[in-house]
């Protein structure tokens, strides 16, 4: 197997990410179509799984429509102060108090 750590390909970048985080924050609702509009985000279910696994965060899913596209948007009444942040977007913590 290759070792892919090293390898910026495998991986969301910071903008992504962060903008993943301050859209959720923002209550909107993400699907890959938006975040591929957005910043050219390739990885939004990675970023998702890794922001609900890692950070806790109250994300919900679900599949729309006739081609079954996937949706993402924080739970209701999330209190945003509360959230763990990853590295690249701890400066939107500030602005969720």
């Amino acid at each position: 197997m290759t070792d892919k750590s090293n390898d910026t390909r495998w991986f969301a970048d910071r903008t992504q990410r962060f903008y993943v985080c301050s859209a959720l924050l923002s209550g909107e609702v993400l699907s890959h179509r938006t975040t591929i509009r957005h910043v050219d985000c390739w990885r939004l279910a990675a970023i998702i799984e890794v922001l609900a696994n890692q950070y806790d965060w109250p994300i919900e899913r679900e599949y729309r429509g006739k081609d079954k596209i996937r949706y993402y948007w924080l739970k209701p009444g999330t209190r945003l102060c509360d959230l763990n942040f990853p590295p690249s977007a701890k400066s939107l913590k500030e602005d969720a108090k």
